[in-house]
């Protein structure tokens, strides 16, 4: 599951957080999403791990041994989960492209394709109708 922490990141101004809690409605709606998929992917047992950008553009690539995947290190992850994004890499998006070329599946939710980087912005849109 793709961590949004940079979607955060892009949305801190003076006054976003009333103490521990965010102050702003799409930053308490971001929240609330991340919270509820981990709940839910709890509930059924599903193993996941948390992935982050920096990380991705660093050790990240397809394998296109069968079944394809995306590598990162020594593990393989079959299957995508992108929830609560507002803005993406447009590395990232370039590597979940080529993933879904290779044949694999990613789960997308609707905020993803508001992207900061404006050239990403059709790449996320087709990223988005082949998921």
């Amino acid at each position: 599951m793709l961590h949004p922490v940079e979607s955060l990141w892009y949305q801190i101004h003076p006054g976003w957080v009333n103490g521990l809690d965010a102050a702003e409605p799409a930053m308490k709606r971001l929240e609330r999403q991340f919270r509820q998929l981990f709940h839910w992917l709890m509930q059924t047992q599903t193993d996941f791990d948390y992935g982050d950008e920096g990380i991705l553009a660093a050790h990240a690539a397809v394998d296109a041994a069968q079944p394809a995947a995306l590598r990162v290190g020594q593990m393989r992850y079959r299957r995508v989960v992108i929830c609560g994004c507002t803005c993406i890499r447009a590395s990232t998006l370039q590597l979940f492209a080529e993933l879904l070329r290779s044949g694999r599946r990613a789960c997308l939710d609707r905020h993803t394709t508001a992207l900061y980087r404006r050239e990403a912005f059709s790449n996320a849109l087709r990223l988005r109708q082949q998921a």
